[in-house]
């Protein structure tokens, strides 16, 4: 039998250890809080958000449909905190958002939905009759949807 070497025992260990963890968190939270179940489900690699879905294929034409301003609809706290007005962008077959908190980068799950994990919110764009993108609607965290009219 073959000796294994430390650095080989250490990342056998390892793996075994985030397979364990996995294994036993998944679907088997004692959370009753979603976020906190999705924390013990994602626990193996906390700097990285998931992939994106490979709706990333979206054509960029179609991307800067949706560029421009929206004016947010919200209470007076919601708006202090992510401001009136935000900015979309395409940027190299990407799309961006720009509120008072900064740009962020809005992840494909569908042609009009998007999502921006750091917030935990998801963004879907409305067309009009005629085609043309006339609103965003921000879900935040699954628990307020706040809607955007395109002004520009």
């Amino acid at each position: 039998m073959r000796a294994l070497s430390l650095g080989a025992v250490v990342a056998i260990g390892v793996g075994a250890l985030l397979l364990a963890g996995l294994a036993g968190s998944a679907g088997t939270s004692t959370s009753a809080d979603p976020a906190h179940r999705s924390a013990d489900i994602h626990l193996g690699d906390q700097t990285q958000p998931p992939a994106a879905p490979q709706a990333a294929g979206i054509d960029p034409k179609v991307l800067q449909t949706y560029a421009g301003r929206y004016r947010l609809d919200g209470s007076r706290d919601v708006l202090d905190v992510i401001g009136e007005t935000l900015i979309v962008t395409g940027e190299d077959g990407r799309l961006f958002i720009e509120s008072k908190q900064g740009k962020s980068e809005m992840l494909p799950e569908s042609e009009l939905t998007f999502r921006i994990p750091q917030y935990r919110t998801t963004v879907a764009f409305v067309r009009d009759g005629r085609g043309r993108v006339n609103q965003m609607i921000l879900n935040l965290m699954g628990l307020r949807e706040l809607s955007a009219a395109r002004i520009e």
